[in-house]
């Protein structure tokens, strides 16, 4: 896993960069944007299709971000661009490294020209693209004055962009826009991500995200707490393959694990179909749907593998007391309403089940009445909310939760004692005793009905296999990574039915189980940010 940095973190590695590995602030920086510089020129020819000089601003302030775009604006030009520099702030206030690099823009004839509206806008009308180097992680207050002006300028343009460390106006602890934030097709960060490039925010800002080195050991960041760690194929492969270091091949479907399913009512009867169709995918032996009498005729239609057995209200508690003794799983919630009987169903099992139970949709609603009920449950929890979901447990609203996603994930694992797979452009998974995960893979074609069901299946599947919290770090990345396997495939964005992305699992695991050999960062620059 490749850790993931608030700002502070940050600029921790940067002090032991300096001190204990004794290189000078004005190579830190250097390098940063050196590596900046590269990416930005393979983008623009990307971009283009041709070697072609292009013309680019860049909009400097005065801290370490303008810095970084000082030294960006040199190597362009050694690369053969033609660069405009555009500073907001006071020139005689620079110092350190920041003012090195100035020095070094002029004296290869550079100029840097004080910013106003009226020059941005003329010169942005003019050329191919811009580099946003004023603030990166250095912001803590909303932007105004001239710098949000330049922002919106910038944005309004029509000409594509890229931010350095951070878009300016991105929060780099919690993701949220202060104010307003630029928009950029690039983002180019320095030794780890961000925290806040991972907000649903965020990656609306920051577009395709790279990482450029700065001269030290990554491992630097190790030696002290990170925020969150970025899930990778080969996190994946490990855990598929468990302690023994090979995945067990059960002798019969006993052994492959048995998932019982209390989803689907009366016209709901497809989130329960979806989520047994996923768990078998993803390596169940025996899937059960147990759920309301008057929906189990529905399922008898076109369910063949998985079995159907109707809940009785007269015989509740017996039924569900011979279910759960068969079950090594649970997923609860999909399509089962908050009805009388359906909250009895899941009071009992929350209260009685000891095994891996997955909590979604209805289920959640029906607990955040009382969510600190799930911190007493029997069982392991794995919750997966979506925001909203996730801010009625909160008792909050889904744009509190959203301004603050790694926040409420962690509020949420608090309370509940659960692991929390909280829903999004870039799943968290969160619980009380280990690092916050981010998710890495997804597309937006997962924007469909019943994907959200089918992320339980896998869930269940999996944690037939394994515990609750790796389950929950494999599926995100298994259900992230089949929509994107579907989108290669078939070059669509739109039209992916949630049940395809269950059909992807079975291949989807055998590759990763056949091709372990690949290291963390080659698996990464595969599957970039974006």
């Amino acid at each position: 896993m490749r850790p993931v940095l608030t700002r502070a973190q940050i600029r921790e590695f940067d002090r032991r960069a300096v001190e204990e590995c004794g290189v000078p602030s004005e190579l830190l920086m250097e390098n940063a944007g050196r590596g900046a510089a590269e990416a930005i020129d393979r983008w623009l020819q990307e971009r283009s299709g041709v070697q072609v000089s292009r013309c680019v601003v860049v909009v400097c302030g005065a801290g370490h971000n303008g810095g970084d775009g000082f030294v960006v604006a040199r190597h362009l030009t050694l690369l053969g661009h033609v660069v405009h520099v555009v500073f907001f702030g006071d020139l005689d206030d620079l110092s350190g490294a920041v003012n090195v690099q100035a020095r070094a823009w002029t004296g290869i004839g550079g100029t840097i020209r004080r910013g106003s509206g009226e020059l941005l806008s003329a010169l942005l009308v003019g050329c191919d693209a811009w580099v946003d180097a004023l603030f990166g992680t250095g912001l803590s207050r909303e932007l105004s004055g001239e710098v949000l002006e330049a922002v919106q300028l910038l944005n309004r343009s029509q000409r594509p962009g890229c931010a350095l460390d951070l878009p300016s106006g991105l929060h780099t602890d919690t993701g949220a826009v202060l104010g307003d934030c630029a928009r950029v097709e690039l983002t180019v960060t320095f030794a780890h991500y961000k925290l806040g490039l991972f907000s649903t925010q965020g990656a609306a800002c920051a577009g395709n995200v790279v990482v450029e080195h700065i001269g030290v050991p990554a491992e630097l960041a190790e030696r002290s707490e990170v925020a969150a760690q970025l899930v990778e194929r080969a996190d994946v492969v490990e855990r598929l393959r468990g302690p023994g270091g090979r995945l067990q091949d059960p002798a019969h479907k006993g052994a492959a694990g048995r998932v019982l399913v209390l989803a689907g009512s009366l016209g709901m009867v497809g989130a329960a179909k979806l989520v047994a169709h996923a768990a078998l995918r993803s390596g169940a032996g025996v899937v059960t749907v147990a759920t309301h009498s008057d929906a189990a005729f529905s399922f008898s239609v076109d369910t063949w593998e998985a079995m159907v057995r109707p809940l009785p209200a007269a015989e509740l508690v017996p039924c569900l007391v011979a279910l759960l003794s068969c079950a090594d799983v649970v997923v609860m919630g999909p399509g089962f309403g908050i009805d009388p009987l359906a909250r009895q169903v899941y009071s009992h099992v929350v209260s009685n089940f000891s095994g891996t139970l997955i909590l979604d949709a209805d289920a959640l609603t029906h607990f955040a009445d009382d969510p600190s009920e799930l911190a007493r449950a029997s069982g392991t929890l794995v919750l997966t909310p979506h925001p909203g979901e996730a801010s009625r447990l909160l008792r909050t609203s889904a744009g509190v939760v959203e301004a603050d996603r790694f926040g409420s994930a962690r509020q949420l694992a608090e309370l509940t004692h659960a692991t929390v797979l909280l829903k999004g452009r870039y799943s968290l998974i969160a619980d009380r005793n280990h690092q916050m995960v981010i998710n890495s893979t997804g597309s937006s074609a997962l924007a469909t009905a019943g994907s959200g069901d089918i992320l339980a299946g896998i869930l269940a599947g999996l944690a037939c296999q394994m515990l609750g919290r790796d389950a929950a770090v494999c599926a995100a990345w298994i259900h992230g990574r089949a929509a994107e396997v579907w989108q290669q495939r078939t070059g669509a964005r739109r039209g992916l039915l949630a049940r395809e992305i269950a059909d992807e699992v079975p291949e989807l695991l055998g590759r990763l189980l056949l091709d372990s050999g690949r290291s963390a960062e080659t698996c990464c620059q595969s599957h970039p940010l974006n």
